[in-house]
């Protein structure tokens, strides 16, 4: 049942899943949250909401918004109706599933160093079962400009509590990052990420192109390719992206950025 849970762990934001999830070592804006929350300290207002079409009529929807300092994230899956059958294979009616997960956290630092701390309450429904559970996330970041190295630690403590009396824990998981801007005009920001998880180790890389008019051009590579797309004008931003995971369709992502 923990898999259910693990399945909101795909990113957080068109941008970063764009790049691949290889934004341990970016942490910019309000996707600080979920990635490593010590990019928070030096976040300025910026609000995003993600929609996405997953695989077999699946939905993924995604609000945050990120303050000086502090984040705050929802991200809710709905797998909507299912069939359900007995071990003969009879059709006993129908199911479904939805999870949803709320993110709160907070950045301090100073110069070049920040520290930060998410925490997250989960909430799982499937069939007649439902689960509650919470974890802590924190993260470390060391800001030289054009050059970051950043780390997290992932579900430090964390806990799922089922209707039916099981109790599950999960983590802690490690993620290292850097990133790099080897080019200013256009900006070209690099990435690359390795961290722990549940197959064992892997790794991911990321490219972001953007351009003087607000164009910006992404891709990436982690569970699979990912490749995406920027327009901002003033203060507004419409991004999309694709990315694939293993023998899974493509899914597709369409987001909306507002910063000041």
């Amino acid at each position: 049942m923990l898999l259910l849970f693990l399945s909101l762990d795909w990113g957080f934001g068109v941008r970063a899943l764009s790049m691949g999830n290889a934004y341990t070592g970016v942490a910019e804006g309000c996707a600080s949250v979920y990635y490593n929350p010590a990019g928070l300290y030096r976040s300025s207002f910026e609000l995003g909401y993600l929609h996405s079409e997953l695989f077999f009529g699946d939905t993924w929807d995604q609000v945050a918004v990120s303050i000086k300092g502090f984040g705050f994230g929802y991200a809710s899956l709905s797998c909507g109706e299912f069939t359900l059958t007995d071990t003969l294979g009879n059709i006993t009616g129908t199911g479904s599933s939805r999870e949803s997960m709320v993110l709160v956290g907070g950045g301090w630092g100073y110069r070049f160093l920040s520290l930060g701390l998410t925490f997250k309450v989960y909430r799982s429904s499937l069939v007649s079962l439902y689960a509650r559970g919470y974890g802590v996330d924190a993260g470390v970041l060391f800001d030289f400009g054009g050059l970051r190295f950043g780390g997290a630690l992932r579900d430090i403590y964390s806990r799922l509590f089922w209707s039916d009396g099981k109790e599950e824990g999960f983590g802690p998981y490690y993620s290292l990052g850097l990133s790099f801007i080897p080019l200013r005009e256009p900006r070209v920001l690099l990435s690359l990420q390795g961290e722990t998880w549940e197959e064992g180790l892997r790794f991911s890389l990321g490219f972001e192109c953007e351009f003087k008019g607000g164009i910006a051009i992404r891709a990436g590579y982690g569970d699979g390719f990912s490749l995406g797309f920027g327009l901002r004008k003033g203060f507004a931003g419409v991004d999309y992206g694709f990315y694939s995971v293993g023998d899974l369709p493509l899914a597709h992502n369409v987001g909306i950025t507002i910063r000041m």
